[in-house]
């Protein structure tokens, strides 16, 4: 009885592509009359689909408007995110086209589009993004004043869709419109700031100036909400703002400033470390760590510093992922494990593993990628673990020449990435794991710190990452002189 039903939905299709909307109507209800609540819910399903399949073959043939009024069935039916981009989509299409000099844009479909898209903070389906581009785009040539009307969160959530999708331009004046609509959201000057970064890294000299005034002005805000708010000035010292400046006044040549900052920064570390939260000490560790070199040439303050930093790190930001996954283990940070034990296994190669986010143009890349090449050649149990997702240049696609030995994560949420990896560490039973991103990269921290392999080593990426006494820190005689051995395992 229900292949019956089913008929229907092409019966109606019909008679809409005839005119005769009412009666295709007519017809899906009564087919529907007699139906379960299982059975309906089916139907509809079945009804969306066949009605999205006839829009696209309108489309096919440039009969925007009958797509459009096909799309409009669709999300009365089911009503999603993508049967709403399509809709959208296609009427922009009947507007641009003229195809029917009555009809205007569907605003039903652009207010439904946006309230889901900011539902779901604009984390969508990776095919259903040059949809939301194109029509974005359009939208701008027909109705320029259209997206001054958006809410601040729909700007900041479209600058963030923007910036992962690398249109760095766009994302800049997503973040600018929201930072006007709402000045006192700190997190939308900092997403605008590594917008920024971004841009610096590309070499496009002339952001400094722009990134050192958003750096001011995410200052200035963090200190009047402070004034306002003495539990949060207390709380936090506006750690990330804190970084950011630091950062500004470095890549632009104000050493003086930035040595300044970081001072005082540093007081304020150890005087408030009580009232920092979880946010903070990842701002600390990813962030504000890595310039410290380039500030202060002290290995003693400086390690001292270091591992104070990384100790709450880890008491605060690693065990949060340990108990989301509870298969791996957090391995004490001075254990029992025997790091002396042989690392040659008889009879078979050592299995070998290299991890990084940076196969790619980069400086640790560039650093690594021939001695990796070389050693490559000679140890057939060398495998490759990509821990970030980019598109591929002309470096990541040399190790893409390894096949089946390079290894690239597929989940996208940071947690799952995590989780993806070292599980898969975990499965290949690695006697050696080197990690090239070291402090420059917070996802390969819980990693090193379940010690997936019997031996694991961090270099090239700025500095030890302080989290374990049982994993390494590869250098040579004249960058890690003997004496300094003691501040890189100091138990407590």
């Amino acid at each position: 009885m229900l292949q019956t039903y089913r008929d229907s939905i092409q019966t109606g299709i019909d008679l809409i592509l005839q005119g005769q909307e009412q009666e295709a109507q007519m017809s899906w209800l009564y087919a529907v009359n007699d139906l379960g609540e299982a059975e309906t819910e089916q139907f509809c399903l079945e009804l969306a689909a066949a009605l999205v399949q006839a829009a696209q073959n309108q489309e096919n043939s440039n009969n925007w408007v009958q797509a459009w009024g096909l799309y409009r069935y669709a999300c009365e039916n089911v009503s999603s995110l993508e049967n709403w981009l399509r809709s959208l989509q296609a009427s922009l299409k009947a507007v641009a086209t003229k195809s029917d000099e009555q009809l205007g844009l569907d605003w039903e479909a652009l207010t439904q589009s946006i309230e889901l898209l900011t539902e779901q903070k604009f984390v969508i389906a990776q095919e259903l993004i040059p949809s939301l581009f194109e029509s974005l785009q359009q939208l701008r040539h027909l109705y320029p004043d259209t997206e001054d009307k958006f809410s601040v969160d729909t700007c900041y959530y479209l600058g963030l869709l923007y910036r992962r999708e690398l249109k760095i331009y766009a994302a800049i004046a997503s973040f600018q419109k929201a930072i006007n609509l709402a000045p006192e959201k700190l997190e939308i000057y900092e997403s605008l700031i590594e917008s920024l970064i971004i841009l610096a890294n590309s070499g496009s000299q002339k952001v400094y100036s722009d990134w050192r005034q958003v750096s001011e002005i995410y200052v200035d805000v963090c200190a009047k909400l402070g004034e306002l708010n003495p539990q949060l000035s207390n709380s936090s010292f506006h750690l990330s703002s804190a970084t950011h400046r630091i950062k500004s006044y470095l890549m632009s040549g104000m050493y003086t400033a930035a040595k300044a900052y970081f001072d005082q920064t540093e007081t304020q570390i150890y005087k408030n470390a009580e009232y920092f939260t979880t946010k903070d000490w990842k701002s600390l560790y990813v962030g504000f760590l890595f310039f410290i070199p380039f500030l202060r040439d002290d290995p003693i303050l400086n390690g001292r510093l270091f591992e104070f930093i990384a100790d709450q790190y880890r008491k605060f930001c690693l065990t949060s992922f340990f108990n989301e996954y509870p298969q791996f283990q957090l391995i004490p940070k001075v254990s029992s494990i025997s790091i002396d034990a042989p690392v040659f296994a008889p009879k078979r190669s050592l299995r070998i593993g290299i991890m990084s986010g940076l196969f790619r143009r980069h400086s640790v890349a560039w650093c690594s990628k021939d001695w990796l090449f070389e050693l490559a050649k000679i140890a057939p149990d060398l495998k490759f673990y990509l821990t970030a997702q980019f598109e591929a240049d002309d470096i990541t696609q040399q190790y893409e020449k390894f096949g089946d030995r390079l290894y690239k994560v597929q989940a996208t949420s940071e947690s799952e990435q995590i989780a993806e990896i070292t599980q898969k560490l975990i499965d290949d039973d690695l006697d050696i794991l080197i990690e090239l991103d070291a402090m420059m990269n917070h996802l390969h921290s819980p990693i090193m710190a379940s010690k997936p392999a019997k031996h694991c080593i961090s270099w090239a990426g700025f500095a030890s990452p302080y989290l374990s006494q049982n994993n390494y820190f590869l250098g040579d005689r004249h960058f890690l002189p003997t004496e300094i051995e003691s501040l890189y395992s100091n138990p407590k």
